[in-house]
């Protein structure tokens, strides 16, 4: 009934998989020597007795289709999934007012025991669609073939013991923090609104954007940082959102101001056939997630003696200077906090390579006495478009190590080079 219907299957899958990676007696209580006091020898309790210590749990679910129309011209995969990691094992660090060392394990945070802690669920979709948009119609003949592919999951912490785990890391003013409801990856921080151009302007106001003034009805309430004693904000200090007008910036007023995670990732590939030659062509693309520019809170914080970027010379100098640069402050960090200043966009999409490939005629490889001969020219990593500001959006998944917590921190990688590669 359909001819231009030639496949079309739907497939479903359910299972679960269980993860082992508990090291020998982690569960057992465990003391060492040598922890000595005042002069006197001890032991201390390396490990504590971790009785519901169990197996991790990854439960998959996965729904897709096939479809095949006009013999193979288009060609498309859907997928939907849904993954559930169950008992999380991660290595927590105590701190050391418990009197617990900690197991020392190659890749784990010194201080840390293993423990199950809590339930993380990504679930998304895939789809991969290919289209010969030129069919051959005998060998040698024109032949173009585009395939696309794209993808979007969604990570969210669905159950963590006390809602939010905070661990020891820290960089470019932002802390390594895990939260129920969050997914991987998402920074918490400041709203950044620009410099203060004069005193006279970092002053307390209400939601209305009116002045608040001191109890005596004239003078003005200055910003302050941290604290109702803390740093008072002056002219050419960073600007930050106040949400709740009580004229001190403090962890009130850090906001989910990013997330690493893209909301779509993909490529498209495209093969040019003629004759003998053959053109490659694959295009990768991230699409919605955000960095944390470490490189450049490095080189414009101004808040130490370090070397900084030439864009520092745009900095506040003096009352009434309108720019987004603060002032240098060496010893102090409150123009360098973790807000939106430091996170940018990092989408981005790439020519990954271009390849050229040509097929010696059997005339000459029979006189050669060879079996096939091909020559290539491939380039990779070429172009590169992007708004980030850094050296290259393509960021590992944590230069952190274990920690989930920072995911997609630039901490100054090295970039991608071209490469050209020329082969037979």
């Amino acid at each position: 009934r359909f001819k231009f219907l030639t496949d079309l299957k739907f497939r479903a899958t359910w299972g679960q998989l269980g993860n082992s990676g508990i090291p020998n007696y982690a569960y057992i209580s465990q003391f060492v020597p040598g922890s000595n006091y005042n002069g006197n020898s001890g032991v201390s309790q390396q490990n504590p007795q971790l009785n519901d210590l169990r197996w991790e749990t990854i439960e998959n679910t996965n729904l897709a289709m096939d479809l095949d129309l006009f013999n193979g011209r288009f060609t498309a995969t859907v997928e939907v999934y849904n993954k559930i990691t169950r008992d999380l094992l991660y290595w927590l660090v105590v701190p050391s007012s418990s009197g617990i060392t900690g197991v020392v394990v190659p890749g784990s945070p010194a201080g840390s025991i293993l423990t199950n802690l809590g339930n993380i669920r990504n679930r998304g979709i895939e789809a991969e669609f290919s289209y010969e948009v030129i069919r051959e119609k005998k060998p040698g003949d024109w032949g173009l073939n585009v395939s696309f592919n794209i993808g979007h999951n969604e990570n969210r912490v669905t159950s963590l013991p006390g809602g939010t785990l905070k661990n020891a890391n820290a960089f470019a003013g932002f802390g390594s923090q895990i939260k129920q409801g969050d997914a991987l990856g998402t920074y918490y921080g400041l709203i950044f609104k620009g410099v203060y151009a004069t005193d006279a302007d970092a002053v307390v106001r209400d939601s209305k954007g009116n002045v608040v003034y001191n109890l005596d009805g004239v003078t003005p309430r200055k910003m302050r940082l941290n604290s109702e004693t803390g740093d008072t904000l002056r002219g050419g200090d960073a600007m930050y959102e106040d949400f709740n007008h009580d004229g001190i910036i403090n962890d009130q007023d850090r906001v989910l101001i990013g997330n690493a995670n893209p909301d779509f990732f993909g490529g498209m590939n495209t093969e040019l056939r003629y004759k003998s030659f053959v053109l490659g062509l694959f295009v990768q693309f991230y699409s919605g997630n955000d960095v944390i520019n470490g490189m450049r809170y490095a080189l414009e914080k101004m808040d130490n003696n370090d070397n900084q970027a030439i864009t520092t010379l745009q900095r506040w100098r003096k009352q009434g200077d309108i720019t987004n640069m603060p002032r240098a402050l060496n010893g102090n960090n409150r123009n360098s906090q973790g807000s939106t200043r430091w996170v940018e966009d990092g989408s981005y999409v790439r020519l990954k390579f271009i390849s050229l490939s040509y097929r010696f005629p059997r005339n000459i490889i029979q006189r050669l006495r060879l079996k096939g001969l091909d020559a290539f020219f491939t380039v990779s990593d070429l172009f590169t478009f992007t708004n980030y500001t850094g050296a290259d959006p393509e960021i590992t998944l944590s230069p952190f190590g274990n920690d989930p917590a920072f995911i997609g921190v630039d901490r100054g990688l090295n970039p991608r080079s071209p490469g050209y590669t020329l082969g037979i």
